[in-house]
Parts: C-alpha cells; structure tokens; sequence
C-alpha cells in the first residue's frame, strides 16, 4: 500500500460510505481522488447520478470511520491479510480495463503477475465425472504453458481446476465470494490455503462477510476480470451463476 490513510479513505467510502465499484470510478472522475470527496458540499454529491440526499450524507459521515479504517488495515495485517486498492501500483493491472473493478480487494498469498497469462476456469458445482476429468486435462496443460489460472472456490469444475493447478506445481487464484474468516463451500479450507504457496486468496468484501447471491455474482465478474481468456468446464440447468 502507498498510503495507509489513502486506502482507509477508500475502506470508509466502499463499507461505512455504502460506494459501490461504480459510484467510486465517478467520484475519482469528478473530484480526483477519494479525499476531495469529504471536502465537497452537500449539493455537488447529490449531482452526481442516481445518488440520493439519503446516500449522500452517508458517504459524508463515513470520514468518521477512517480512523478505524486505518485500525483494521494494522490488525488485518497481523493476520496475513492484505488490502489492495484500486490507487495502488499492485492493484491487479487486468482489472483497471472494467467498467465496475472493484475499489479494494482484500487479499491472502501472491497477486496476480501481470506478465503471466491468466485463464479463468469456470463451470457447474454439480458437475459430471467427465467434466471433472476435462478440466483437470485442460489445466494441466495450461500449467504447462505457463498460464496461471483463475476460479472461485466453488465445488464442482472450480475446484478440479484449483486442484489440478496445484497438482501440477502451477498457480492458481481464487476470488471469494465470502470473506476469509467464512470460506464457502467449507470442505475447501484447506484448499484454500495451499493456494496461497503460489497463488492468492482475494475478496471485495471484508474478512467476516459472510456468502449470498449477489456476492457470488459479484464475484464471477472478478474472475472474468483477472483472466485473459475463459473456458466453461460445463454447464447445467442451474447454471445461471457460471452463465452470468
């Protein structure tokens, strides 16, 4: 991090301040930087699109939160876990080209090289034997090309493509759909954390967030995101995830 009080600045804004990915990228457009928003009026924030005198003040009152902000990012630290913002040199460089990337991501293990190519692998959780068995040939292939590989943690292909990278002495990243102190699905703990010898754990939400819908979807968008290409180990009828 370059500056502890500019991605506690960031922190305040995207939790206490409820910015959302694309709330954020207007506010660096019209004010600058995430500081100048505290210095703005009232009136210039209700000019910004679809945002309410309600959103407003709670992006004014979230200065309050810095300081506990900075706070976290110490005792996060402490732990293992990391805190990347979009203002940073080491932020993911494949995720500034989104319309939506996200503001921070919380993070375990190694970023992503942006010098390697990166492919998502992505699929069902209740995937058939025959799927499972593709995806473990295709990316232990791709390793062999040097490729690392990203996926979310999830059962099914997610999982053969996380396990199959490993196997095969590659790296391979998982974004979260949840935070690190609620892995989900739970039989991939363990998992988890052999990812982080080469690889990374990363996340938008905080430690203790827990899963939901718009998590998962908000997650896949990451992946994508991160990868160069992606390949779809299978899909199924309840596939909405994968196929968004």
């Amino acid at each position: 991090m370059d500056d502890i009080y500019t991605t506690s600045v960031v922190l305040a804004l995207r939790e206490p301040g409820g910015v959302g990915p694309k709330l954020f990228q207007t506010i660096l457009s019209v004010f600058g930087s995430p500081e100048n928003v505290y210095s703005a009026s009232f009136e210039q924030l209700t000019d910004l699109p679809r945002l309410s005198e309600e959103h407003a003040e709670q992006i004014l009152g979230s200065q309050e939160s810095i300081t506990m902000m900075g706070e976290r990012i110490e005792r996060l630290s402490e732990e293992g876990i990391s805190v990347v913002t979009f203002l940073d040199d080491e932020y993911p460089t494949r995720l500034r080209s989104m319309d939506d990337p996200p503001p921070v991501l919380y993070y375990k293990g190694h970023l992503p090289d942006k010098d390697q190519r990166s492919i998502a692998i992505v699929g069902c959780t209740d995937a058939t034997a025959e799927a499972i068995e593709a995806t473990v040939d295709i990316t232990a292939f791709l390793v062999s090309k040097g490729c690392s590989i990203v996926s979310g943690l999830a059962r099914g292909i997610d999982t053969a493509a996380h396990v199959s990278a490993i196997k095969n002495e590659g790296i391979s990243h998982a974004v979260l759909a949840s935070g690190f102190y609620d892995i989900y699905p739970p039989e991939n703990k363990a998992l988890a954390e052999e990812l982080l010898e080469k690889g990374s754990l990363m996340c938008e939400y905080p430690p203790d967030a827990g899963v939901n819908t718009g998590r998962l979807l908000g997650r896949n968008r990451i992946i994508v995101g991160l990868a160069d290409s992606v390949i779809v180990g299978e899909l199924s009828p309840e596939s909405s995830g994968t196929l968004s």
